[in-house]
């Protein structure tokens, strides 16, 4: 392998022992080789750290990072710190990847020097030892594929699926811009503030037409599945809000911003239990009306 690997793939974990084995194998087995793979393990103890170690002794390729903090954000920025690949990919550890998921979109992202590259995924659930799977587009209008984008030339970027994992990002371009994850307890929807970031700081930005990310939901220790943490996702969007301010195009991204954090919310309502339906609609009601009382909610962006 080269000093510097083409993709740095980082994979936080803790207690996924059902789903390591197969995620882990499907990152060592990429038909690109010249990648590293760094584990960042939040104190696993369910076999998790053991099967990794296993694949770590045979392939010196994989580093494994210990986390003393249960939190998915500060688990993702001790990867991107120790990264030095060219790009970055992510893949979460109760998930699988195809064979070529990096080798195709490392070669589209260096071909069209891009800060951004992500692909479409499929969704997948196991239901009486077969699996069920639901294609999933990545962009929010057909036309927004295959070509470079400045997202600040058309906003409807900011309206794709929030889903980080299924692409790369060049590192030179997270360093710079000091794009970091919201280091708050346990897994608390910290990519939201992620893509946003990303975002509002790319120059060179592309959807590519085309599935290697098998994302898991039947997990029931996902933060989806979490009936009971209400307010993870509009923490989250506070912080990003704050992340914006003082940024070039703010108030444009503003915007944006806020259409993103609508269809969130709306995620949340179907999450969330029936009993915390009621106090999150309040907690709804309250952020938007600040939104509008800025000048920040622009209708044309909810239409169509």
């Amino acid at each position: 392998m080269t000093t510097t690997p083409k993709v740095s793939v980082i994979m936080p974990s803790l207690n996924v022992g059902p789903y390591i084995e197969e995620c882990i194998s499907s990152v060592v087995g990429q038909t690109l080789k010249d990648i590293e793979i760094i584990c960042v393990d939040a104190g696993s103890t369910d076999g998790t750290i053991e099967i990794l170690e296993k694949y770590a002794s045979s392939d010196s390729r994989i580093q494994i990072i210990h986390s003393d903090i249960k939190s998915y954000g500060h688990q993702m920025n001790l990867g991107l710190d120790a990264a030095k690949g060219e790009y970055i990919g992510i893949v979460e550890t109760d998930d699988y990847i195809l064979p070529q998921m990096y080798e195709t979109l490392y070669t589209v992202a260096k071909d069209n020097n891009l800060d951004v590259l992500k692909s479409d995924f499929q969704k997948f659930v196991e239901e009486n030892s077969s699996r069920q799977y639901s294609y999933m587009n990545i962009a929010y209008k057909p036309e927004l594929y295959g070509r470079v984008i400045d997202p600040k030339d058309d906003i409807r970027v900011f309206l794709s699926n929030y889903q980080n994992q299924p692409g790369v990002y060049l590192r030179s371009f997270i360093m710079d811009n000091g794009i970091k994850h919201h280091e708050t307890p346990g897994a608390a929807f910290q990519d939201l503030g992620f893509k946003i970031q990303a975002l509002s700081k790319a120059k060179r930005y592309m959807f590519y037409k085309g599935a290697f990310y098998m994302l898991r939901r039947d997990n029931p220790n996902s933060s989806v599945k979490n009936k009971g943490n209400i307010y993870a996702a509009a923490n989250e969007w506070d912080w990003v809000r704050d992340k914006l301010r003082g940024a070039e195009h703010e108030e444009l991204f503003s915007k944006a911003y806020a259409q993103c954090r609508f269809k969130s919310y709306l995620f949340t309502m179907m999450r969330i239990a029936d009993e915390f339906k009621r106090e999150f609609l309040v907690r709804f009601s309250e952020d938007f009306k600040k939104l509008q009382d800025a000048g920040e909610l622009d209708q044309s962006l909810f239409l169509g």
